[in-house]
C-alpha cells in the first residue's frame, strides 16, 4: 500500500546534474538535492503523497544553485530547507501538494517560486506554500503569479483596496502574505468621493497618512470623516543587506 512505501528514488550528491523527464513512483522520497548547481525538469512525481509522509523533491540547505522546472508534482510536494538560491518555477501541483520552506538554521538567501498551477480539495484549503519553523534572517524572496484552485494562495507581495465613510482604513494582508509580520515596503492611494463632513467643496482639503504598519496590517487615517477608497500595496521583498525599517513596528 503507498502509505508504507519507503526509500528515496534518485538521491544526488554532486554538483551539475540534470534529471529530466523522469517519472518516479513507489518510494517515500522521490529525488533528494544534496549539492550545488543541480536541474531538475520535466520530472513527474508520482511517488507517496504527502498526506502519508512522502516528499517529492527534497531540497537539502547545502544544495544552492538549484533550479526546478516544469514539474508535476502529483499529491508530493517541494520541501526546500533553508534555501540558498534556489528556483521552482512552471509546475504543477495537484491533489493539495505544495511548496514547504523547512528552516533549519533560520536563513533564506534568493528564492523564487514562481508561474507555478496548484490545484487542491475543495474544502480542504491548504497554503501553496507553507512555511515549516520560523525563519530570521530573508532576503531576495519572489512569490508570485502562482494561480491556484481549491487552495489559499500565498505571496510575497499583496494589493488590497479598502472602501468606506469614515477616518481610518485597514488593508489586511495576513492571509495571503507568507511570512507573518514582515512588511519591507508600501504605498497607498487616496480616493475621496464626494465632500469631507462639515460641508465644503470635494475633499475639502482632507489630510491623509499611514498610522501603522503592524501584524502584515497597513492602517490609513484621515484628518475628517470622507467616503473613500484607499488602495494600498506591499511586498515582502529585501535585498542583501537592506534594513528593513518597518519590521519594529511589524
Amino acid at each position: 500500500m503507498e502509505k508504507h512505501y519507503s526509500g528515496t528514488a534518485i538521491d544526488i550528491d554532486s554538483n551539475d546534474n540534470v534529471i529530466t523527464d523522469v517519472v518516479i513512483f513507489s518510494a517515500a522520497v522521490g529525488i533528494v538535492l544534496r549539492s550545488e548547481a543541480n536541474t531538475v525538469t520535466g520530472v513527474h512525481c508520482y511517488n507517496k503523497a504527502d498526506v502519508y509522509g512522502g516528499v517529492g523533491i527534497l531540497v537539502k540547505p547545502e544544495a544552492s544553485l538549484t533550479r526546478i522546472g516544469n514539474c508535476y508534482m502529483d499529491f508530493t510536494g517541494v520541501v526546500i530547507e533553508d534555501p540558498s538560491q534556489v528556483r521552482v518555477t512552471d509546475g504543477l501541483f495537484i491533489g493539495g501538494a505544495n511548496v514547504v520552506l523547512r528552516s533549519i538554521k533560520g536563513s533564506i538567501s534568493g528564492l523564487n517560486i514562481e508561474g507555478n498551477m496548484f490545484r487542491g480539495y475543495e474544502g480542504v484549503g491548504n497554503s501553496i506554500v507553507e512555511l515549516d519553523g520560523n525563519f530570521t534572517a530573508v532576503d531576495q524572496v519572489v512569490i508570485e503569479r502562482n494561480n491556484v484552485k481549491d487552495m489559499v494562495l500565498k505571496s510575497t507581495a499583496g494589493r488590497v483596496t479598502v472602501a468606506g465613510h469614515g477616518s481610518r482604513w485597514v488593508a489586511d494582508f495576513s492571509r495571503v502574505l507568507i511570512f507573518p509580520n514582515r512588511v519591507s515596503h508600501f504605498q497607498y492611494a487616496f480616493h475621496i468621493r464626494g465632500a469631507a463632513e462639515g460641508g465644503g467643496g470635494v475633499g475639502n482639503n482632507v489630510t491623509h497618512w499611514v498610522s501603522g504598519v503592524r501584524r502584515n496590517a497597513v492602517v490609513v487615517e484621515s484628518s475628517a470623516k470622507v467616503n473613500a477608497v484607499v488602495s494600498v500595496v506591499v511586498d515582502q521583498y529585501n535585498a542583501v543587506d537592506e534594513t528593513s525599517y518597518l519590521l519594529s513596528e511589524s
